[in-house]
């Protein structure tokens, strides 16, 4: 970093002062608010940029580049604009050019647009290649990681050989894990290992250890391998500080440690770091988000300036309304008031629905006035009865390509199906090793491979065969009971007149205990039987589930005009829909209470941040489906707004006009705000 840049201060005075500015605005016909102006006149120092959603970042940040390069005469090649995705970069990029290169300049060239992946990528094979000689690690294939996965967690279902295989949505959590720690900066951190359990632990250093083996990496080895490389100094250090003096990074609220202690090693303590993030919209606690660690909020930044862009131009009055009282409900946050600029109102519609299959039907219907709308669901299962009543209708609609769908290989649902496949064909070998186990009744592994033999060589059912084992041996009644017990357990299954019986009988006469007994949630089970209720026969419900899987997989994608698209609160971030349906919030479903690595209040307002993600993607109209006979303290909270009640957070505060954010600049002072306790001295 030259020490001009090093030692230039974030600019306090007003943008509308700055006639420099005034005139590139001018010159390039860029429109923007006093709060845009602000942000995008500010090119020097640590600055935090917290904006509401809504608030036209990207048209911000874009101007920004353009000034400081036009107007600044900042060199373009020293400017790295970071954000969280390449279609992020390539859209920022493409915004940037279509803009300022009409004269034939190619300053977006010159620009680097990338992910902070791509940087760490870029900076580990700097160190390999230009600086070692040496050949970096390859990132492992998806379907690489996944088996390593698959392969450590085998043991940890227990030591028998008949314990299952990890399920994918166990593979995707265990993976989930794996990378939080990572960016928690746990690997070779005896300070930060302490913090988590031993199971935990092992499963990292196992996952490690067979990625070394394999000569692999991962993206997230990647970043750890790029912060100790910037963190040791040297000559790769060196030359990305200096090629790299001024640092834009969008999203910051969803920065990890790891990428928060990379970016602070890069840029100083007094760098020219500018941060753009809303904590309020903060989602990823899961994978690691540190909003904490922003300038502004973290103290090691020195003389951080902290911004604010509250206007949201995207909703109508009565949905910001909403969203900005229900945001002042969380804890740890800059204080906002978001306001709109549209006129109109828009509309908040709490719609009841009274059971899984009227919850469906609604949905339908408010889709027939707008086709086009955003159905969001907090996971990807509860979307499956939707979908399934979508096709039936011949309702046009699509899901988005990253919603990964795994309900159909979860373990309950293919427990269930195998105990239905079973009940039609009681020879099915595969089946019935699958699930003889999980019913409470204990049935020895020797005596179901002699059964399964003997089933082959006889063409008996398996379960009459385990039954003439059972009587010929010593082992006790209890074991003979176990096996007529499944046996008869099987048989009621098949004699069910409709699928949904099937599953009711087989949820009765013990798989329900046993679910209950390895503590496994029966959601996944509901939704079966929901899905059940359509169809006449068991064979006909499992034609319906195999269709359904691959109908699901035809219909992910872009979405057509005129098509709904159903998806997840986490995968609607950065999208917006003249209507959006929030399909089920009620709580324990949403908010949440499945049991997490963070603590229940943690998780709370987690899951606030989550909805209100939600909310805020709604343009016009926003419905809200509240459940009979559950309670739905997010929806009552919206309710409360929307009748005159102020959010207990601020009661006395009043709400700021649209006017007094659009009639000059109110000041740059940074919020005080508790973030929780203080990291200390050490670093990071």
């Amino acid at each position: 970093m030259s020490t001009l840049a090093a030692a230039r201060t974030p600019q306090t005075q007003p943008a509308e002062a700055n006639s420099d500015f005034q005139q590139f605005l001018s010159a390039y016909g860029i429109e923007l608010s006093p709060q845009q102006q602000r942000a995008a006149a500010t090119a020097y120092g640590p600055t935090l940029l917290t904006a509401v959603p809504g608030s036209g970042k990207t048209t911000t940040l874009t101007a920004r580049l353009g000034y400081m390069i036009r107007r600044c005469g900042i060199d373009p090649s020293r400017i790295c604009a970071l954000t969280f995705t390449n279609a992020a970069a390539n859209d920022m990029k493409k915004r940037f050019i279509e803009l300022f290169e009409s004269n034939g300049t190619n300053d977006g060239e010159g620009i680097t647009f990338a992910t902070i992946n791509s940087l760490a990528s870029t900076i580990y094979h700097y160190e390999c290649e230009k600086v070692k000689g040496a050949s970096p690690r390859k990132v492992a294939e998806t379907k690489t990681i996944y088996g390593i996965a698959r392969e450590i967690l085998k043991p940890s279902a227990g030591d028998k050989k008949d314990s299952p295989s990890p399920s994918e949505s166990e593979i995707k959590e265990a993976l989930t894990l794996i990378s939080k720690m990572k960016n928690e900066l746990v690997v070779n951190n005896r300070r930060r290992r302490s913090n988590w359990s031993g199971s935990d632990l092992a499963l990292l250093d196992a996952y490690e250890h067979e990625m070394r083996e394999r000569s692999v990496i991962d993206f997230d080895d990647q970043l750890v391998f790029a912060f100790d490389i910037i963190r040791k100094g040297g000559e790769t250090a060196r030359h990305f500080r200096e090629q790299f003096q001024y640092w834009s990074i969008d999203e910051a609220q969803d920065c990890s440690r790891l990428q928060h202690a990379l970016l602070y090693l890069l840029a100083g303590k007094a760098g020219n770091l500018f941060m753009v993030g809303d904590e309020d919209q903060s989602i990823y606690g899961f994978r690691g988000a540190s909003p904490s660690l922003m300038p502004g909020v973290d103290t090691r930044y020195a003389n951080p300036l902290t911004l604010k862009m509250e206007i949201n131009y995207r909703s109508g009055k009565s949905i910001v309304r909403a969203a900005d009282a229900f945001a002042k409900r969380m804890d740890n946050r800059i204080d906002k008031n978001m306001v709109a600029a549209r006129s109109d109102e828009g509309a908040i519609k709490i719609v009841d629905v009274t059971s899984e299959g009227n919850r469906s039907k609604t949905i339908t219907d408010i889709l027939k006035d707008s086709p086009s709308a955003a159905v969001l669901f907090h996971d990807n299962d509860s979307a499956i009865p939707l979908i399934d009543t979508m096709l039936r209708s011949n309702v046009p609609f699509s899901v988005k390509k990253k919603d990964e769908v795994t309900f159909f290989t979860e373990r309950t649902v293919e427990d269930v199906t195998a105990f239905l496949k079973l009940s039609l064909d009681p020879r099915d070998a595969e089946s019935f090793e699958r699930i003889y186990g999980k019913a409470n009744y204990y049935v020895g592994k020797d005596e179901v491979d002699r059964a399964i033999r003997s089933s082959k060589k006889s063409g008996r059912p398996i379960t009459d065969e385990l039954i003439a084992i059972y009587g010929k041996n010593d082992k006790g009644d209890n074991r003979a009971s176990a096996g007529q017990n499944f046996a008869n357990l099987i048989k009621a299954v098949a004699k069910a007149r409709m699928p949904k019986d099937a599953i009711a009988t087989l949820r009765s006469k013990g798989y329900g205990d046993y679910l209950r007994e390895k503590s496994i949630s029966d959601s996944k089970v509901k939704i079966l039987e929901c899905l059940a209720a359509k169809e006449r026969t068991v064979a006909g419900f499992l034609k319906r589930l195999e269709k359904l899987e691959q109908e699901i997989a035809n219909h992910a994608g872009t979405p057509a005009p005129g098509a709904a698209t159903i998806t997840t609160c986490h995968a609607s971030k950065g999208l917006e829909f003249d209507t959006v349906i929030i399909a089920d919030a009620y709580d324990g479903h949403f908010p949440s209470t499945k049991k997490t690595d963070v603590s229940p209040e943690e998780q709370l307002q987690e899951e606030r941040r989550l909805f209100y993600v939600a909310i805020t993607r709604a343009k016009s109209q926003l419905y809200l489906l509240r459940t009979a006979g559950e309670k739905t303290t997010f929806i009552d909270e919206v309710s409360l707004t929307e009748t005159g009640h102020d959010s207990p957070a601020s009661p006395a505060k009043a709400r700021p006009s649209l006017e007094s954010l659009t009639t000059g600049y109110r000041g740059s002072k940074p919020t005080e705000i508790d973030c929780g306790k203080p990291i200390g001295k050490k670093m990071w």
